[in-house]
């Protein structure tokens, strides 16, 4: 339904989602979104250099490739704001990849996710490798209802969601049942009626609700091909101890 749906009934708890981090998740690339400085400022790791650049209103960085080659990337979008943010571009089966150079919006400037290591171009824990792949190392807990759709025969991603960040039923799940319950209570009024139980409401116990929230906040592998709000933690994800 989106979260715009649940505003008009829970607006202190809208108003208090609204610019959290939940709601800074991921955003498209844009002047609003971007903290980062991309007026011709350059980065350097490892020989490497980083220049993040603007051009006709959109935002690039020149960085090198997996085989050592410079090439111009677009910013497609922002991840997360505080207290870093990363900048994600895309590749053309459909893939999206985090760049490893970050933004600290703390400090106000450019670093390095893993300065200590001395990373070759074709490694897999490069930015353009699967470390960094937003496809199936990201999306999953920064967006709602994230659907995969790696296609193994074309090597092709379709990855979908129905909101960018992480909305109200990323955590609370889908609400359309909730949403017609309180529509059809306003103009017939029945008391003996129970609300449609949601996938994170009030009533849920402390320690069920940690494990809901465990979802994204864990070291975990998933193992399903998306989450489906039904279950437990162990049927959808392996957890890291």
């Amino acid at each position: 339904m989106g979260s715009e749906s649940c505003k008009s009934c829970h607006e202190t708890a809208y108003e208090l989602w609204e610019n959290s981090h939940h709601d800074q998740a991921m955003k498209i690339a844009d002047s609003t979104s971007i903290l980062a400085n991309f007026n011709n400022t350059t980065f350097t790791h490892n020989n490497v250099k980083s220049t993040f650049y603007k051009k006709e209103g959109d935002f690039y960085v020149n960085t090198t490739d997996e085989n050592g080659v410079y090439t111009d990337y677009k910013i497609i979008y922002t991840f997360g704001f505080t207290p870093l943010q990363q900048y994600i571009v895309q590749f053309p089966n459909g893939e999206y990849n985090c760049l490893l150079t970050a933004w600290d919006s703390v400090k106000n400037k450019w670093f390095h996710l893993l300065p200590d290591l001395d990373i070759k171009h074709d490694e897999w824990i490069n930015w353009s490798g699967g470390s960094q792949r937003w496809n199936t190392m990201c999306a999953d807990c920064h967006s709602t209802n994230l659907h995969k759709n790696y296609d193994i025969k074309t090597q092709v991603y379709n990855t979908t969601y129905s909101e960018i960040n992480v909305g109200c039923e990323a955590c609370h799940g889908p609400s359309s049942n909730h949403n017609s319950f309180y529509e059809n209570q306003k103009d017939n009024p029945d008391a003996s009626l129970l609300p449609p139980k949601m996938y994170m409401g009030k009533t849920v116990p402390p320690k069920e609700l940690v494990n809901k929230c465990a979802r994204c906040h864990s070291r975990r592998s998933q193992l399903t091909r998306f989450f489906d709000y039904k279950g437990a933690y162990n049927d959808h994800y392996y957890q890291s101890l």
